[in-house]
């Protein structure tokens, strides 16, 4: 009987944030993987945060070695390059997977040092450039990619801003079961929906990349539209301006934040995103897994994820009054809604899961460590010689 592979160990960095009870995407992403890769039994994932955070005690429970590589926030990222060199002197030949650009920049400058690792794959998940720091930071992550084993991003267009060879790979989110009649109607009865309502619905951080602005435009246009039912779930920035719309719109529901998508997607008929920008949002995966109609923006890898006119409806980007009519389209449609809904999760179940994502990483892995190996580096220095 043949001896099955020792696990690949991994050593996940992450400049964590999460707080309040509250993960944040990027860290949802990570922990959901690593979740997975200690079930596959091909992982053995370790978590190293920067600082210590929420989503250390999260993985924790999921029986995931999580550990702080500092105690305190600082600028300076020797005490990092420190810690993370202790971890790999744990770990001798673990592969270092490094997300968002201080854990990345962090995972550089430990290579650039001498700290001995398996190969470095850094993955940025998206670029929130609101302030010039924020700019300046992405802008040299980006640059110094090229210095990483195998970069990765999750959206095919954020390729375009990357070196040659960054690779496309995108998010998946764990299965969860389609959501009951039974427990449509509990959270409609619950929510307060009126009886015989077609219910567009979004949830998410509320800020101007999600286009909140477009969304309430796409609301006003739909005022006349007998039965048809806007809610909004989440918390942001722009939370007062969803409130004030609501005091003007008569269609219009913001019920703020709610504890996970289940609090929402089941008493909704289309998911609707209006981003202008996005790289491949868990939100949007959480629709097609939930079995629902999906009008969304063209944006990041959202065409690639939920392609057009097969598993959703697309817009362009801003275009308020498109997204009204495709909306509108569906809420007149119940067939229409539902082959789209079936359409979308047969996507999540072939492309949009977590297996499909830790399959994905682990070819990555494993062409990094092939290239890393002393044969191969060796069989190199004989070609240059």
């Amino acid at each position: 009987m043949p001896t099955r592979p020792s696990p690949v160990t991994v050593i996940h960095l992450l400049d964590a944030a999460g707080g309040d009870g509250q993960l944040w995407g990027k860290e949802r992403v990570a922990h959901w993987l690593m979740e997975a890769q200690l079930a596959s039994g091909e992982v053995l994932p370790l978590l190293r945060t920067l600082t210590p955070k929420l989503l250390n005690e999260v993985a924790g429970r999921s029986g995931i070695d999580s550990q702080a590589i500092a105690q305190t926030v600082t600028k300076d990222p020797r005490p990092y390059v420190a810690g993370l060199r202790k971890a790999l002197d744990q770990q001798p030949g673990a592969l270092v997977h490094t997300h968002g650009y201080k854990a990345n920049l962090i995972g550089r400058a430990a290579k650039w040092a001498g700290v001995k690792m398996g190969g470095l794959i850094s993955t940025c998940h998206g670029w929130v450039e609101t302030t010039r720091s924020l700019r300046v930071y992405n802008a040299l992550d980006r640059f110094t990619s090229r210095y990483s084993d195998a970069a990765t991003v999750p959206a095919p267009n954020m390729q375009e801003r990357m070196p040659r060879g960054t690779i496309f790979l995108p998010n998946g989110i764990p299965d969860a079961p389609v959501p009951t009649p039974e427990e449509e109607q509990a959270l409609r009865a619950k929510l307060r929906i009126p009886s015989g309502a077609i219910v567009a619905g979004t949830l998410g951080r509320l800020s101007a990349e999600k286009g909140i602005d477009v969304l309430i435009d796409a609301v006003r246009q739909t005022s006349s539209v007998p039965n048809l039912v806007w809610i909004v779930a989440g918390t942001g920035p722009l939370a007062d301006d969803l409130k004030r719309a609501e005091t003007e719109l008569p269609n219009l529901r913001f019920i703020g934040y709610v504890e996970g998508s289940e609090g929402l997607l089941p008493a909704i008929d289309v998911f609707v995103q209006p981003s202008w920008t996005e790289g491949l949002s868990l939100a949007l995966l959480e629709a097609a897994r939930a079995q629902r109609a999906i009008v969304a923006t063209r944006v990041g890898a959202t065409d690639w994820a939920i392609r057009p006119q097969q598993e959703g409806l697309l817009v362009q980007k801003g275009d308020g009054t498109k997204l009204a009519e495709e909306v509108t389209r569906l809420a007149a449609d119940e067939e229409l809604r539902r082959d789209l809904g079936h359409a979308a999760r047969h996507r999540f179940e072939d492309a949009l899961n977590i297996h499909a994502m830790h399959r994905r990483l682990l070819e990555v892995y494993q062409q990094v460590l092939t290239r890393n190996s002393p044969l191969s580096i060796a069989q190199k220095a004989d070609a240059r010689d």
